[in-house]
C-alpha cells in the first residue's frame, strides 16, 4: 500500500495518489507542460503535449519515468 487514502487502481496509483503527484511535480519544472490526471488522459497527454518532435519524446519519457518511480 501507497497511501491508504483510496482503493488501489491503476488510476489512483498513478495519478490521484498524494504520492505519485509529489513524483509527478517533481518531473515538472518546465512551465509549459501539465502533467496527465488519468491514466486514459496520459495517452492523449503524450501525444498533445507540444508539436515540437523532441518536447513529444521528453514526454514520453517523461510518462515511463514517474510510472517506473513509483
Amino acid at each position: 500500500l501507497l497511501c491508504s487514502n483510496a482503493d488501489e487502481s491503476r488510476s489512483h496509483l498513478f495519478f490521484q495518489c498524494s504520492l505519485s503527484r509529489e513524483v509527478w511535480t517533481s518531473f515538472f519544472t518546465y512551465q509549459g507542460l501539465n502533467p496527465p490526471h488519468s491514466f486514459n488522459g496520459s495517452l492523449s497527454w503524450v501525444s498533445q503535449a507540444s508539436q515540437n518532435g523532441k518536447i513529444k519524446l521528453i514526454c514520453k519519457l517523461l510518462l515511463h519515468a514517474v510510472c517506473y518511480t513509483v
